[in-house]
């Protein structure tokens, strides 16, 4: 199984074809702003990604170059022209600086995709951890588009029809049983307000957002 660490501020598109590119890792990471690696095309041109053309501060999210410690989440610095290269640097929340797991890129993470004529809407999960920038892989797969539909610390209500019904909790940890488009098991590790019933890892199918919902789910298992 596969937990699910955190979910990444969200990218206007990705990037599943190698970019022609030069990488530069930089010099040593500041430690407040991590590696100031960059991406700068090798010719003059717009940058066009999945049929979307990032604007500059966009996020674009990079996971086919040949060498895939070069893969990563970046930001648009200059989206280029005829006369000018576009030029992308690694984001602040994705460069491994002090700011803990939030720009720590370890296994688990998902981010979700705006944009794109295939990938747009799409979500995509993080499979390596990067210890080092530039030379440990960064590796990116395109996940389940409905992986899973609540994060740690939401309000569910669960169905639990051979035990107690329907109860309400808070989810505490998500886990996978694949990284592929077709996750067999999607479940939720439930803290019931009842603090009575265990933590329990529950199935996907019988969590949901809101009370009626499930409701509507356990009347017929008990009609």
């Amino acid at each position: 199984m596969l937990t699910i660490q955190g979910t990444k501020e969200s990218v206007h598109a990705v990037a599943t074809v190698n970019l022609n590119a030069v990488y530069d890792n930089g010099d040593q990471p500041d430690p407040t702003l991590g590696w100031p690696s960059t991406l700068t095309a090798t010719a003059n041109g717009v940058l066009v990604v999945d049929g979307y053309a990032p604007a500059i501060t966009n996020r674009v999210l990079v996971t086919a170059q040949t060498n895939p410690a070069h893969n990563g989440i970046y930001r648009v610095i200059d989206a280029g022209s005829s006369t000018t290269p576009w030029f992308l640097k690694r984001y602040s929340d994705a460069n491994n600086s002090d700011e803990g797991l939030a720009a720590k890129m370890v296994t688990g993470l998902l981010a979700f995709v705006r944009y794109g004529t295939v990938n747009g809407t799409s979500t995509w999960l993080s499979t390596t951890t990067v210890d080092v920038v530039g030379t440990d892989p960064n590796v990116w797969v395109r996940a389940h588009t409905a992986l899973y539909a609540f994060a740690p610390s939401a309000k569910v209500w669960v169905v639990k029809a051979d035990t107690f019904g329907v109860g309400k909790g808070t989810v505490n940890a998500v886990a996978v049983a694949s990284t592929t488009t077709a996750p067999t098991t999607i479940s939720y590790a439930i803290i019931y307000d009842n603090t009575t019933r265990p933590t329990a890892s529950v199935d996907s199918s019988l969590v949901f957002g809101d009370v009626d919902s499930a409701l509507a789910f356990y009347k017929p298992l008990i009609t």
